[in-house]
């Protein structure tokens, strides 16, 4: 009686587990099913049913046939090898995935994962007890991820660009094509390697800096961005100009790595210098215009007030050139200006300024003179332009050139003041008088306005020295 009674128990016990067990499958919607190879015959969960479709009371192998007729065409071979390995007992556990069609016609996605649980006395497998779960929707996200991951790259591979994602240590994991382009290193050889390595980023004053780039970025907060504008050094040695900027990759607070931007400005930085150019020089002559000639007088002024430097501007206004435009036109004319200035420019040497200001007038800035040897250069530059002969078809032609200049003390308010205290002393001396366009100018008029040292009388000087350089930025 007793025994009966505990065997009773252990039946309640045991149904209750089995109870417990199928409501986790059911909350869990995990299909089970249980194969007897013996017999051939399979049971399926109510589970397992409204996964496909049918109802739970429904013999699903009847209604719709063999369950291999029902997997997908291309996943069948795949399937009935994998089974047939686990049927013999080759695999003891044993999942996979597969296309199933449903019963309204449409495909899920299976993972059915099983594992034998008898044996026969020969060793055979007796049976196999295992479950299924639809992961449609997950493989659905697979699919989407998979198809915005191809987007991505394609776009990676296609943006002028160059972009270069890091790990959290700084090591390459992805290059794209422009990346590659911009430093001169392939995919292949620069994944897996530091940044600094393969981009070669150079300061303004020549210093490397693409680990102190990855350093800064790595102190941003997430969502910040570090930029900087460097030299990419390519692996030929050969130079770009370039905007890069790193950002840092958070996920969930941590740091998972970087992604950098690296955008060639090189043909950018060329035109806009070519802009700058067009804009501060003279397009007939290629000297600094009057634009650049005035920014450079102020800094001239800047220097003699910090650094007590004196400075001397010059304004040239050629004498009888108006002959050269009527007698032979303005291409002569344009000729005459053209040899004027390679003339100006290597009487001046390096160091100092010559400009085209309009017309036939010319400005002059002459770095670190006095009186006396502003002087002497004038003398030299009247005596060589005075000196050059321009023929065009049979006339020969020779113009002059009157010089007024202004000592630059620091003391000034403005380059267009300066400007035209030495224009004054410029209309004095071609006041002083012109002399004939056809013949050798014999005696440079030269003129000073207000100058520390000034001479009563010219001393020629027939060879220059080199003067000392004025740094003139715009």
């Amino acid at each position: 009686m007793i025994a009966k009674k505990a065997a009773h128990l252990d039946f309640d016990a045991l149904r209750e587990e089995v109870e417990r067990l199928e409501t986790a499958l059911q909350g869990a919607e995990q299909g089970v099913w249980d194969h007897d190879l013996a017999s051939g015959t399979v049971r399926y969960s109510a589970t397992w049913k409204t996964l496909r479709g049918y109802m739970p009371d429904d013999d699903v192998d009847i209604v719709a046939g063999p369950w291999i007729d029902r997997v997908h065409p291309d996943d069948r071979k795949r399937i009935d090898e994998t089974t047939m390995r686990q049927n013999t007992g080759e695999l003891q556990v044993n999942s996979f995935e597969y296309r199933e069609r449903h019963r309204d016609g449409h495909w899920i996605w299976i993972l059915s994962r099983g594992r034998p649980i008898a044996w026969l006395p020969d060793g055979r497998v007796a049976r196999i007890l295992g479950t299924d779960t639809d992961i449609s929707s997950l493989k659905e996200t697979e699919l989407a991820l998979a198809e915005e991951k191809e987007r991505l790259l394609v776009t990676l591979r296609s943006i002028g660009e160059g972009l270069v994602c890091l790990d959290s240590g700084g090591l390459i994991t992805s290059f794209n094509q422009s990346a590659a382009e911009l430093t001169g290193w392939s995919a292949d050889d620069a994944v897996g390697r530091n940044l600094s390595e393969v981009l070669d980023l150079r300061s303004a004053a020549d210093i490397p800096i693409a680990h102190s780039v990855v350093t800064h970025a790595r102190a941003l907060e997430n969502g910040s961005t570090f930029w900087k504008e460097a030299e990419v050094v390519q692996r030929d040695g050969s130079r770009r100009r370039a905007h890069c900027s790193i950002s840092p990759v958070m996920i969930r607070g941590l740091l998972t790595g970087f992604v950098a931007v690296i955008r060639d400005t090189t043909d950018e930085h060329e035109y806009k210098a070519r802009l700058h150019h067009a804009a501060t020089h003279d397009p007939l002559t290629g000297l600094p215009n009057r634009i650049f000639f005035e920014a450079a007088i102020d800094q001239a002024v800047t220097a003699a007030r910090l650094e007590g430097r004196g400075h001397t501007l010059c304004m040239l206004d050629l004498d009888h050139f108006k002959m050269v435009n009527d007698g032979a036109g303005h291409a002569a004319g344009d000729k005459v200006l053209q040899g004027i200035s390679q003339s100006l420019v290597e009487c001046c040497g390096t160091g100092n300024i010559v400009a085209r200001l309009g017309g036939d007038e010319f400005g002059l800035l002459l770095a670190d003179t006095d009186g006396r040897a502003a002087y002497d250069f004038c003398d030299i530059i009247t005596k060589s332009i005075g000196e050059h002969a321009f023929q065009f078809g049979h006339s020969v032609f020779r113009v002059g050139v009157s010089v007024g200049t202004k000592f630059i003390t620091g003391d000034e308010t403005s380059a267009s003041k300066l400007m035209s205290l030495a224009d004054e002393a410029c209309y004095r001396a071609k006041a002083a008088g012109r002399d004939d366009g056809h013949r050798p100018i014999r005696q440079p008029r030269v003129q000073f306005n207000r100058m520390r040292s000034c001479p009563l009388s010219l001393r020629t000087t027939r060879s220059h020295r080199t003067l000392p350089a004025l740094r003139i930025s715009l």
